[in-house]
């Protein structure tokens, strides 16, 4: 294009006759707008290309990111599921002490009742998402699908998990703290097991606290399945921006 530019500029310049020289004075104007747009289209692509690169290293930040949260996330639910399970055991021995007939020492009876006041608190790390929400890169994951289920799991987090728990916590702080502490001392016991037996508060306190804490385990395990598929997702995207 530039060497034909060339020649037309050398024919104007030595061409005869205004008609035959504005005709190749507008061939000559026609080919440089033709170069000034096609210059543009090359520097809006190249700056739509550096563009994209940097989405997609914001993107694979932001991915790995959320993974290591999420990956925290599967950690913690582990010992938590574990030490619910804990509670639980005490739990189910307490309330074989309680409903049986054999003879069993109290304190065997008063420390596993202690798991009525124990809980335990799952608090997840949310330091990716929320970098993604208050820096307005809500789009730069670029699998739609994987972003709704990421807020899905956040939000059913908040909004379950987070509401079980407290229900869970008050009801132990408020109802069987006091209980526990007000009817003996459960770490050196002076009543009889017969009396903890004709008590309905504690065997109906164990009760309650067994559906509970099962309901709780259960939650955990669901979300700990979903933060595993979602780390599985992620790393599909990882993988795919490589």
């Amino acid at each position: 294009m530039i060497t034909f530019l060339r020649k037309l500029r050398r024919s104007d310049m030595t061409g005869t006759g205004s008609s035959f020289s504005t005709g190749r004075y507008l061939k000559y104007a026609l080919g440089e707008i033709v170069l000034v747009v096609i210059g543009i289209l090359i520097a809006l692509s190249i700056n739509d290309h550096s563009q994209y690169l940097k989405d997609r290293k914001k993107e694979v930040y932001t991915l790995q990111s959320i993974k290591s949260n999420l990956n925290e996330d599967i950690g913690l639910l582990f010992k938590i599921i574990y030490s619910n399970q804990q509670v639980l055991a005490k739990l189910d021995t307490a309330s074989i002490i309680l409903s049986g007939a054999r003879d069993w020492p109290v304190y065997s009876l008063t420390t596993n009742l202690e798991a009525l006041i124990e809980t335990y608190h799952f608090t997840t790390n949310r330091t990716g998402i929320d970098q993604m929400i208050s820096s307005s890169q809500m789009d730069i994951i670029q699998n739609r699908q994987l972003t709704e289920q990421l807020f899905l799991y956040y939000r059913d987090i908040e909004e379950n998990t987070k509401g079980n728990e407290t229900e869970v916590a008050e009801y132990s702080r408020i109802t069987f703290g006091p209980a526990l502490l007000g009817y003996d001392d459960m770490s050196n016991p002076k009543k009889s097991l017969i009396a903890y037996r004709s008590d309905p508060l504690f065997g109906n306190s164990v009760s309650f606290k067994q559906k509970a804490m099962r309901l709780m385990v259960a939650e955990y395990l669901k979300i700990q399945k979903k933060a595993q598929r979602l780390v599985a997702l992620m790393d599909e995207e990882l993988n795919r921006l490589k």
